[in-house]
């Protein structure tokens, strides 16, 4: 008589054990995934944080390197608006044609402003006298100089900007750009 390889007959409790450890397996799987979840995102809320203390403390040294003094003692009225316009242009490779214009695009738009910023901050015009300089409305040009005044502050690039026209500005008017700091 033949006598085969037996066969295992398992019931179901057997089968039973086997769904609990596939769940067990796959709530610890489940589990390990989430730790490791919150490990990343705990790592990199930390490189975020680290990353802004480090940017706010670029902003303070940048910021207060390029801030304009409050009090001024040149002749204001020396410093005429054509200069003004001129040296932002060049500085940021624009025509004055286009600053002057009703262009809209980014480049333009802030060329306009630090153009019209530094005409209320270094020659002391009022927004009727920039009014019928740029041929723009008053609450334009005062757009203009609470954005930049806003930006110098919180924008090392704007910052910078505000300052290297600041001393082209006094360089071509025969001012001492060391008065700026620089």
């Amino acid at each position: 008589m033949y006598m085969g390889a037996s066969v295992i007959r398992r019931g179901p409790l057997y089968y039973k054990s086997l769904e609990i450890e596939k769940q067990k397996n796959l709530e610890r799987i489940e589990q390990q995934r989430k730790d490791r979840l919150m490990e990343m995102h705990q790592r990199a809320m930390e490189e975020a944080q680290e990353k802004a203390k480090a940017h706010q403390a670029l902003l303070a040294a940048n910021v207060s390197q390029f801030r304009l003094p409050d009090i001024i003692t040149i002749n204001h009225e020396a410093i005429p608006n054509k200069t003004i316009f001129e040296s932002t242009a060049a500085h940021y490779g624009i025509p004055v044609s286009k600053l002057m214009g009703d262009g809209r695009t980014k480049d333009v738009a802030m060329a306009r402003h630090v153009a019209l910023y530094l005409c209320c901050k270094l020659a002391h015009r009022g927004w009727s006298e920039m009014k019928h300089f740029t041929g723009k409305d008053h609450t334009s040009v005062l757009h203009a100089f609470r954005r930049v005044s806003t930006l110098v502050q919180t924008s090392p690039q704007v910052a910078a900007d505000v300052h290297a026209v600041s001393v082209a500005v006094c360089v071509a008017v025969n001012h001492d750009p060391h008065f700026w700091g620089s």
